[in-house]
């Protein structure tokens, strides 16, 4: 990969027209120069969210996702929350992330109440402090990322 970094993205919703996926595909044009960005759009795939995709051989998706975070320099995971609380299949990922050892940024968490009156339905910030405290969690993440010299997992 070279000097470029990548910061993997994934939306917590698998719902069509999410405004997590939306949150994360504006949050493109934050990230600049030599970083990729890819949505990561298989998490659907996971049994963690589709319980008929758990099987003995395990789950195919879970070690292809290893394979992606090992090439990742960061992860961004935008997740609906529930009156303060994620979904059972939501902690569970994380717990997943936990476990591979990722690292938390200090600055790369932000909790956006009633995203309904501060994005747009393509998920940018209509409401100036939204978007620049999404620059701000952006630029934890990069400053983070320049830290770093190992891949995320």
């Amino acid at each position: 990969m070279g000097n470029r970094k990548k910061v993997i993205a994934i939306s917590g919703s698998i719902r069509e027209s999410s405004i997590n996926t939306n949150i994360l595909e504006n949050l493109a044009s934050f990230f600049t120069g030599n970083i990729d960005y890819p949505i990561y759009d298989k998490i659907g795939e996971f049994p963690h969210f589709n319980p008929d995709l758990d099987n003995e051989k395990g789950p195919k998706g879970i070690e292809e996702f290893g394979q992606e975070l090992n090439e990742a320099d960061a992860l961004i995971f935008c997740t609906p929350e529930y009156a303060r609380r994620r979904r059972k299949a939501q902690a569970s990922f994380l717990q997943t992330l936990e476990m591979l050892n990722a690292n938390v940024v200090k600055d790369g968490t932000l909790v956006i109440s009633s995203v309904g009156t501060k994005l747009n339905s393509k998920g940018e910030a209509i409401d100036e402090d939204t978007r620049l405290f999404l620059e701000l969690v952006v630029e934890s993440i990069i400053t983070e990322i320049k830290k770093k010299k190992a891949p995320l997992a």
